[in-house]
């Protein structure tokens, strides 16, 4: 029986190895867990809320993989010629292996803050963040499965700063001229923020345009289907960039969705890229405009089962719509009360809050949602939406963090993003609707029959 592992103070677990690359529970200063900060790099994880150590877990093992094989040691069959020269050979080992062993670990964990958020810091010695995560994907890609069940998104990270303009303009800026100098090719700034209500979206989006615009005059907007992504994501004070050349090849680093993508013709081009392993930046952005037909974007990959300890989800989701909103046939109640044509039509969405997905809410979401956003509306409708013609119709369902648009504290749990909907929420998927009243005494009425049907 081997060695038993022992139960660190914060719950994970560790054993002494050959070769240890993380100390989970402390940071570089012993303490627990570092917190994030500016002047990291490393890796952006997100999972299912409460299974954040098992997606910790998988991570690092899975990095402790690729840099094994990176690793491993060439076979010789030259002989040491004499027992001094086998001897100076060892000692030579030996001192080699004396300063490894005294140095800070590869990986360690910086805490967020926010549930089902954690970033997985780099030592200055682990790999290019962008490379490793690439393999990682590469290989998903190409197996079609995945060897982190627990992780949904993991998002390779370039460089933290401030989460201020001008120090997100000085991080992103040599990042982008390594990434994107003289390209004529297509970009889109793509941003998320957690717990921080002092950073404009637009603010940061210009302010990035202007520095890509200097790099490279020809790069042109296209936010469906992007070339490259210039990554944003603010947590509290911190802000999290990257830019991947691969974001469209790897369906927007969601591991989980990549698994299962069933696309006969990628695996072939994912495994020359994982057997390639390009280390620049550069050669990642050839990869990706070769691997693919000219203007013609891959296939969305499919969803992936989650892990069997996952959270089961409501078989519904809904949303909340205002009745006079525009539509291309009038108004929302109006296509919504046209049962004959009603089935051919969408629920677009609302211009600046939906974007990558449309916002969604569970029956137990929808009250708070209304107390929060809907206060002394007096057109006010619910939607309900079945989530197996969702995905029928090609849409990908996915449980995440509620991001406020007022930039407010998130609500806690998860909730329903509808993406892979370009054209929004199709009625073929409705299940319902029902218009909540405004009381005299400015409540609304939820309809219990609808919310529990």
């Amino acid at each position: 029986m081997g060695p038993k592992r022992k139960a660190t103070a914060d719950g994970y677990h560790s054993k002494k190895s050959k070769k240890q690359y993380y100390t989970p529970n402390v940071d570089v200063k012993g303490t627990k867990c570092g917190e994030l900060r500016s002047g990291l790099r490393g890796a952006l994880l997100t999972c299912d809320t409460h299974l954040e150590r098992k997606a910790i877990k998988e991570t690092y093992a899975l990095f402790e993989s690729f840099v094994d094989a990176a690793d491993a040691p060439t076979t010789t069959t030259t002989a040491a010629s004499s027992a001094g020269g086998a001897l100076a050979a060892e000692l030579a080992a030996l001192q080699e292996a004396a300063p490894a062993a005294a140095s800070p670990p590869l990986f360690t964990v910086a805490q967020t803050g926010c549930p089902g958020t954690v970033m997985v810091q780099f030592a200055e010695r682990a790999p290019d963040p962008v490379g490793l995560v690439d393999r990682v994907m590469a290989e998903a890609l190409a197996s079609q499965s995945t060897r982190a069940p627990h992780v949904v998104r993991l998002l390779p990270v370039q460089a933290t700063c401030a989460a201020k303009i001008p120090s997100i303009v000085q991080a992103a800026r040599p990042l982008l001229a390594s990434a994107m100098a003289g390209s004529d090719g297509t970009y889109a700034v793509h941003w998320k923020r957690r717990f921080n209500n002092a950073l404009e979206k637009m603010e940061v989006i210009d302010a990035l345009a202007t520095v890509v615009n200097e790099i490279a005059p020809k790069a042109r907007v296209a936010l469906a289907a992007p070339d490259a992504a210039v990554m944003v994501e603010v947590v509290k004070n911190v802000c999290c960039i990257s830019v991947l050349p691969a974001w469209r090849k790897f369906g927007q680093y969601n591991l989980r969705a990549l698994a299962a993508a069933a696309a006969p013709a990628a695996a072939p081009v994912a495994a020359a890229a994982a057997a390639a392993a390009p280390t620049s930046i550069a050669e990642k952005a050839l990869a990706v405009t070769q691997s693919q037909p000219a203007g013609q974007p891959p296939p969305s990959p499919a969803p992936s089962p989650p892990p069997e300890d996952a959270p089961s989800r409501p078989s519904s989701v809904f949303r909340l719509v205002r009745g006079s909103e525009a539509s291309e046939g009038g108004t929302v109640e109006g296509d919504l009360r046209e049962e004959s044509t009603r089935a051919a039509k969408f629920y677009r969405g609302v211009p600046g809050l939906d974007g990558l997905y449309l916002h969604c809410s569970s029956s137990d979401q929808v009250a708070g949602t209304v107390e929060r956003y809907f206060v002394g509306v007096a057109d006010l409708l619910l939607c309900r939406f079945s989530v197996a013609q969702l995905v029928a119709a090609g849409a990908d369902v996915r449980w995440e963090e509620a991001a406020p648009p007022d930039g407010s504290e998130p609500r806690a749990g998860d909730f329903p993003h509808v993406y892979g909907a370009p054209s929004g929420l199709p009625y073929a998927a409705l299940e319902g609707w029902a218009a909540i009243p405004l009381g005299a005494d400015g409540k609304h009425a939820m309809p219990e029959e609808l919310l529990r049907m």
